[in-house]
């Protein structure tokens, strides 16, 4: 799930960079415009990503520690 997590921070990076050098050379305005949109778009996807992640941690967690308290000694 780490792995999983470091690799969409990568990613949401990486797109932004690639997104603001593009749209702070552009002239058009409606062009920078849907930059910035798909900019807050990759970060919003970041973020519910490491929550979807965080989330399935603590169910996975949450699951085994429950099955072995339930266990016979």
């Amino acid at each position: 799930v780490a792995t999983v997590a470091l690799a969409e921070v990568l990613i949401m990076v990486s797109l932004c960079v690639l997104l603001h050098d593009s749209g702070s050379s552009s002239a058009f305005p409606r062009t920078n415009r849907l930059l910035n949109t798909l900019i807050i778009y990759a970060v919003n996807r970041c973020l519910l990503t490491l929550v979807g992640a965080f989330r399935h941690c603590r169910t996975r967690h949450g699951i085994l520690t429950c099955y072995l308290m339930l266990m016979p000694p």
